[in-house]
């Protein structure tokens, strides 16, 4: 993430995350991305970028589109350390696709925190937890 990290100006010692969220329209994930911005602060990280696919209300089936498929691929290529998602439902539908998440994160050696980890509870981590360093004077 050194790498990366000084590509994008961050110090090394950082953990940079995006925030994922879908939404049902354009102007429902502003509450969702100040959620995970809070989250984020709270651990110390810094968001880098926001993803938001859009999927209309009542849809039943859970489709991740592109902003999906990109923050993942930002994830695996060390742009980001992590993933900040709104919701563990986001993503998941049932337990083989939390299992696919997990199994993912340990892949990439990354993580996903979950705000809303619902029965997980709240600031669910999935994945290996981030690492920070402090410079010693």
């Amino acid at each position: 993430m050194q790498l990366a990290n000084a590509a994008s100006g961050w110090g090394s010692n950082s953990v940079t995350v995006a925030s994922y969220v879908v939404s049902p329209g354009p102007g429902w994930p502003a509450l969702q991305f100040s959620d995970c911005r809070a989250a984020a602060e709270r651990h110390g990280w810094t968001v880098g970028r926001e993803f938001t696919d859009y999927t209309p209300p009542g849809f039943e089936r859970l489709d991740l589109g592109e902003q999906w498929r990109m923050t993942l691929r930002m994830a695996e290529s060390g742009l980001l350390d992590g993933i900040v998602l709104h919701d563990l439902t986001t993503v998941t539908s049932d337990t083989q696709d939390y299992l696919t998440l997990v199994n993912w994160a340990a892949d990439h050696c990354t993580f996903a925190l979950v705000v809303n980890g619902g029965e997980y509870g709240r600031d669910h981590l999935i994945g290996r937890r981030p690492v920070t360093t402090t410079a010693v004077a």
